[in-house]
């Protein structure tokens, strides 16, 4: 293992990224250009090298999201790939701890990542903490929610403000979602152009009060995206995709976990499922802890803390919030009060679970009743939503 060289990459080692990307990865080649030329950059690339040979490589694309009410940098990991050559040698795990070092270095205590595999992610502490609704349905399924409401006309690049402005009313009850500048908009609107698909923004009095992305593939219509700020205008969205009965068959749409449309439905039983979309995982867990606000104060606990990857989080942590501040000191080993890993905790911190599933579960240890009832408290359950694939 000692001839495995990794650090960040270098101008140079560009190309060689972009090969092992083609190599591992079933994207066409407009969208590989696309990619580096948009998102890759080499000081948020890890690269392994052996000799001289680049063998291994992933991507951490920095993103701001709205957690627990703080706005905090994360970075989403992408490309994580090794060569064939290269593989079954454990440098999926070295990967992974040297993008959590650099990220630690940069003060990105969380991080995001959507895998290929679930179970290949666990063991190192990455979570499924973001899920959506999937719809497959007839379009014809449509016809009881779907009403005709406002004017939509098709989106050009400098409606991006539009579409932010809806965007952002539409999050404001959801939790973990990434705040998108205009770059961010600009790079989505390319993204749709890329895939083919079409941008519409719906308008209410002249007000944009929804937008929608969306492709055609044989006879579906797949919605990259939709976006709404009311019923009313989401109805509206409906009844565009349902006119397009005429000459497509079905809608291929995932929607926010609590998306409401089952109830309008008229007839399928089978059409809405619950898709594991995104994983997560806390990168330091005293810095994290200590960003974020609380709801209400909480005298000291001990809590243990274990960690497969990254030895920083592992051991014995005093836990206090104060005025709605927490404060985490590594202590000694003694009695803890709570115990859990590093992958509940995140579940835990992101919303996606309260401290009584992860008790349920045998994922998280408490000493005595009360101080779970307490300690879940400044948890609070969330309602997750993220609809970055990248």
């Amino acid at each position: 293992m000692n001839d495995f060289a990794i650090t960040l990459a270098k101008p140079n080692d560009t190309s060689d990224v972009q090969a092992l990307w083609r190599y591992c990865f079933d994207d066409d080649e407009a969208f590989i250009q696309w990619y580096f030329e948009n998102y890759y950059q080499n000081q948020n690339t890890v690269v392994v090298h052996q000799e001289e040979r680049l063998v291994a490589s992933a991507q951490m694309i920095p993103y701001t999201i709205k957690l627990r009410k703080k706005e905090l940098p994360t970075a989403y990991i992408v490309g994580v790939a090794t060569a064939p050559e290269a593989r079954g040698q454990g440098l999926g795990r070295r990967i992974l701890l040297e993008l959590l070092v650099q990220m630690r270095k940069r003060g990105e205590n969380l991080s995001l990542l959507m895998p290929f595999e679930g179970s290949f992610y666990y063991p190192y502490g990455w979570e499924f903490c973001y899920f959506h609704r999937r719809y497959i349905m007839e379009l014809e399924e449509l016809k009881r929610v779907s009403q005709k409401y406002g004017h939509l006309y098709a989106a050009q690049k400098q409606d991006w403000s539009k579409l932010a402005q809806v965007y952002e009313q539409f999050v404001q009850d959801k939790h973990g979602y990434v705040l998108r500048s205009e770059q961010n908009w600009q790079h989505w609107l390319s993204d749709c152009h890329l895939d083919g698909a079409w941008v519409y923004i719906l308008e209410h009095e002249r007000q944009p009060e929804g937008y929608i992305s969306y492709y055609f593939e044989q006879t579906k219509i797949v919605v990259k995206e939709m976006v709404y700020i009311n019923h009313a205008a989401k109805r509206g969205l409906l009844n565009f995709l349902y006119n397009h009965r005429s000459h497509k068959k079905t809608l291929h749409w995932s929607a926010p976990e609590n998306d409401d449309t089952v109830f309008w439905l008229m007839s399928s039983k089978e059409c809405a499922v619950t898709y594991p979309f995104l994983t997560a995982r806390i990168v330091d867990a005293a810095a994290l802890l200590t960003q974020l606000d609380y709801p209400h104060d909480h005298e000291t606990i001990i809590i243990q803390l274990a960690d497969a990857l990254a030895a920083w989080n592992n051991g014995y942590f005093a836990f206090t919030v104060h005025n709605g501040c927490a404060e985490v000191t590594p202590v000694a080993q003694q009695t803890a009060q709570i115990s859990l890993d590093i992958g509940a905790l995140s579940l835990l911190v992101l919303g996606a679970v309260s401290a009584e599933d992860l008790v349920y579960w045998n994922r998280m240890t408490v000493s005595a009743p009360q101080i779970l009832t307490s300690f879940s408290r400044l948890w609070p359950k969330q309602l997750n939503y993220i609809n970055e694939y990248y």
